[in-house]
């Protein structure tokens, strides 16, 4: 797998290869609407950071595992899902370890498979 620095401001696209980025352009602007603080104006592709609102019934940290999941299945990562998991833990307020959220993309990626 290829070696990415991955700073304060690189966008989560950038972890997965460009010939599926339609599909993750999808999937983030699905997140946008639970997103604190949206900027509308900032290309979906280039979010770097995700304040989820998580005060939403509808909406919660599962969601987030979910999607994650679902995105690592369909859309091939260039770095080990460590290196996404580390990504989420200090890109989001998803405020589980690392271990945590490792096991439960872990678990939706084999549910959906």
């Amino acid at each position: 797998m290829k070696k990415l620095h991955i700073t304060a401001d690189t966008p989560l696209s950038a972890l997965f290869h460009d010939g599926c980025h339609e599909v993750l352009r999808g999937a983030i602007n699905d997140w946008r609407s639970n997103l604190k603080g949206d900027n509308p104006t900032v290309d979906t592709m280039q979010i770097s950071y995700f304040e989820f609102d998580f005060s939403k019934p509808q909406f919660g940290p599962c969601d987030v595992y979910k999607d994650l999941a679902w995105m690592v299945i369909e859309c091939p990562l260039i770095v080990p899902i460590s290196v996404l998991v580390r990504y989420m833990v200090s890109h989001s307020n998803l405020q589980a370890k690392s271990s945590s959220i490792y096991r439960m993309i872990n678990n939706y990626i084999e549910q959906y498979q």
